[in-house]
């Protein structure tokens, strides 16, 4: 699977001309990733295991999915998640 770290957020805004920008983050307004239906090709935003996905990323993705879990854990190692996704 292809990917890239980008070290400044104009470089992923202007990758909104040509992708969906999709945050894999738990938040208020997040759907199960089951529910979620791609509109075009996407970028996946994953955060850092232990701070998640920045606001600033996250003001910037069009949508966020999280992982359903049970229980109260909300979060799972980036690799895994990456990999369930």
């Amino acid at each position: 699977m292809p990917y890239e770290i980008f070290e400044n957020l104009n470089e992923v805004e202007n990758l909104k001309k040509t992708h969906q920008l999709i945050s894999l983050e738990w938040t208020n307004q997040s759907i199960p990733y089951t529910n979620f239906q791609p509109e075009k090709e996407i970028v996946l935003i994953l955060g850092n295991e232990q701070h998640g996905v920045s606001q600033d990323l996250l003001e910037l993705a069009e949508q966020s999915i999280h992982i359903p879990m049970m229980g109260v854990k909300t979060s799972m190692n980036v690799a895994c998640a990456a990999g369930i996704v």
